[in-house]
């Protein structure tokens, strides 16, 4: 592309591993800690919201569903918490989203099935990819803190989740580089899940600053060469994309646009690859005077 500027922004912002004491951490709205379908919840769970994300989901998406038992008061605590945090700082509070929260509930049950802490997941995939891949209505940039605890058994099989929360928080707020994860600015959405079993478990956030939605959830899986009609609504954006492009999953945000048949203008209609394979989809939002940034938007599997 030509004359103009691109700002870029990822899928995926800052990570960090660290720990502190006995804790190790890493680095439209719902409910914030929604199980995921298989896993048992504790007792003072509130009902699953109606889920943003299309209930056609990618492959093994949630294959350790049913590993460990998920707290949604600890993962409402966290996600209070962390609202509070930004408030005394100034900052604007996160909304919840309930597809951000069941991504992090499936990285926190990967993470004890596999037994490690970390952000690539057992199948190799970062954050950004799993946020590509899970959440079917998100075009923006995320960032991802993540925390174990071990060692301690939980209690008539549950959890105190007032002591869990507030010793995830403190140890994410000890650590410079989860701290600014929770307090940066750009983020507009969060959502948080705590797993365990009866020896250790887990905690991630996961953040976004959401640039627009997909009114509908973006098919899994769509035939080569078709087109899709979509709605999409400005969160952070001014208006709406300018351009769009499907590109291969591990091109560079940098390379979505250049050339002049890259992208395609965007008239409410998107037109999917000739060729099968997995594609990642770029959405090119004017910020004005000549300049753009790129965001990413959810994979598709074109068959």
């Amino acid at each position: 592309m030509t004359l103009r500027t691109l700002l870029l922004l990822s899928g995926l912002t800052i990570l960090m591993v660290g720990c502190s004491g006995g804790s190790h951490s890493s680095d439209s709205p719902d409910e914030s800690a929604v199980p995921s379908r298989d896993a048992p919840t504790d007792d003072d769970a509130d009902p699953a919201p109606a889920p943003l994300a299309s209930p056609a989901q990618p492959p093994t998406a949630d294959a350790y569903a049913a590993t460990g038992r998920q707290s949604a008061k600890a993962g409402r605590m966290v996600f209070d918490l962390t609202n509070r945090a930004r408030t005394e700082r100034g900052e604007a509070t996160l909304t919840r989203d309930s597809t951000l929260a069941r991504t992090a509930c499936w990285h926190n049950q990967d993470m004890l099935a596999h037994g490690y802490l970390g952000h690539e997941d057992a199948d190799g995939r970062s954050p950004g990819d799993r946020m590509a891949r899970e959440h079917r209505r998100f075009i923006g940039s995320a960032g991802e803190n993540v925390f174990e605890r071990s060692g301690r058994s939980a209690s008539d099989g549950q959890i105190e989740a007032d002591e869990w929360a507030a010793a995830i928080m403190e140890g994410w707020m000890q650590s410079e580089g989860h701290r600014a994860n929770i307090l940066r600015q750009k983020f507009t959405h969060l959502g948080t899940c705590v797993t365990y079993t009866p020896s250790e478990g887990r905690a991630t956030q996961m953040f976004a600053a959401v640039w627009a939605y997909l009114d509908e959830p973006m098919p899994w899986t769509v035939p080569a060469s078709d087109s899709l009609s979509v709605d999409i609504t400005p969160v952070k954006a001014a208006g709406p994309p300018a351009e769009y492009a499907f590109v291969p999953v591990r091109e560079p945000l940098s390379e979505a646009f250049r050339g002049e048949d890259r992208g395609r203008s965007f008239d409410g209609t998107l037109h999917f690859p000739e060729d099968p394979g997995t594609y990642g989809s770029r959405f090119l939002f004017p910020e004005g005077q000549g300049r753009y940034t790129v965001l990413s938007g959810p994979r598709v599997s074109v068959e």
